[in-house]
């Protein structure tokens, strides 16, 4: 059996037609409608209440539907036996690098200001500097980050990139770790975070971390409200460290009605939708992953449990 979480059958219903075309005679359900737990093999969600993957003495897998799998490994209660598996979305990258590469340009060719002057009437050519001379740093080079830089490279923006451990990218200067983060930051006229959340990276866009950004840089966030420092951000932004921020995720979601972002005239908010989610796509990914675990296979896209992500 299959049990999967969500609002409703009719939101995924590309899911259940996937499963129920190439697996026939499994039954899936929408939790918590379900009646033996010891018949659940699969359970496909971003998060269940504590202690709900302990009754299922015969799961195989948790296939997260998210892009951050931080609430999974944050429920004490799981297994620590079970997999986690993401259900990669290949239709993801491309929705994020449209995001990104969108927002990147919007900054680099001034729009905001030229929406502001023609709110004003004023008639005026900002200063056009070539991209060869904006550098664009994005901080994380997974499947996403990559495909973004390698969309911006194309654009003439001296990229780099900024991970964890140190690997060569062709035509991408690399930073890793702590000890180079600010040298990173420093050339980056325009920030990216597309980093997953871990307790490493909680928090990791701060005051230090604004002040090494060139005065007047930019920051685009479509990883997690938690890589920044609210209060932080606000202070920069309204010192004109950074003129300016496009923001897709945030620590409260909903964002709230009352909350400053929504007014503050520096910011962009979107609604969580930098990589929007082509769900039939990822319920191919999931498929494999079950004919894997069927057939003594390993799985693909596990989550490395220690690293977080």
């Amino acid at each position: 059996m299959i049990v999967l979480r969500a609002h409703s059958k009719e939101r995924m219903q590309g899911w259940f037609d996937v499963f129920e075309r190439e697996l026939p005679g499994t039954p899936v359900r929408l939790w918590p409608d379900y009646d033996d737990p010891a018949e659940v093999e699969f359970v496909i969600a971003s998060a269940l209440p504590p202690g709900e993957f302990a009754k299922f003495p015969n799961l195989k897998f948790v296939a997260c539907m998210a892009v951050g799998v931080e609430r999974l490994l944050g429920d004490a209660t799981m297994p620590a036996h079970i997999p986690i598996v993401r259900s990669v979305n290949p239709a993801r990258g491309d929705t994020m690098t449209e995001y990104v590469a969108l927002h990147v340009l919007r900054y680099f060719r001034r729009l905001p200001d030229y929406e502001a002057n023609q709110d004003a009437q004023i008639w005026a050519r900002l200063p056009d500097p070539a991209a060869s001379e904006t550098g664009v740093g994005i901080m994380g080079l997974g499947n996403l980050g990559l495909m973004a830089a390698e969309r911006l490279r194309l654009f003439g923006f001296p990229v780099a990139g900024w991970v964890r451990n140190s690997r060569e990218i062709a035509g991408i200067e690399v930073f890793s770790g702590q000890d180079n983060f600010h040298a990173f930051l420093a050339r980056s006229n325009i920030v990216v975070c597309l980093l997953p959340l871990t307790p490493e990276t909680r928090d990791i866009l701060d005051a230090r971390a604004f002040a090494a950004m060139p005065r007047g840089s930019y920051l685009i966030n479509a990883g997690r409200g938690e890589h920044i420092v609210d209060a932080d951000l606000l202070a920069a932004l309204d010192s004109g460290q950074l003129a300016g921020a496009t923001l897709d995720v945030f620590r409260q979601e909903p964002l709230p009605a009352d909350h400053v972002f929504w007014r503050h005239p520096k910011i962009t908010v979107t609604p969580h939708n930098a990589a929007a989610t082509r769900l039939a796509h990822g319920a191919d990914i999931v498929l494999e992953n079950i004919r894997r675990a069927r057939t003594g296979q390993p799985l693909v896209n596990l989550v490395d449990k220690a690293a977080g992500y």
